[in-house]
């Protein structure tokens, strides 16, 4: 029983190895521009600061889609691995019985 645990626990740790590498895709998060005082600043600053914010919501969103697609394959890695844990043991534990009846 104790093999069928490490041996789950072998498959996990390679199935997240794989998944991080081939998961691997940068999700560069934007840096939050610097937004001027409105009661100091000029209209030709603001104007300039609106395409700035423009350009940072639209960066905003492309690293939340990025890392939306990164989750689903991190889940869908994490549950083929688990079913593949139960399988493997459950086949381990059906031998470990055929051995005890037939012996």
């Amino acid at each position: 029983m104790k093999f069928a645990y490490s041996a789950a626990a072998a498959i996990l740790a390679t199935s997240l190895s794989l998944t991080a590498f081939a998961g691997n895709q940068d999700c560069d998060k934007p840096d939050k521009p610097k937004i001027p005082e409105g009661d100091s600043a000029s209209e030709k600053e603001l104007i300039a600061t609106q395409k700035v914010v423009k350009e940072y919501v639209a960066a905003g969103q492309a690293y939340l889609e990025c890392n939306d697609a990164k989750r689903e394959k991190l889940l869908e890695s994490y549950n083929t691995t688990v079913d593949e844990m139960k399988e493997t043991s459950d086949t381990f534990n059906k031998s470990v019985q055929a051995f005890k009846s037939a012996n």
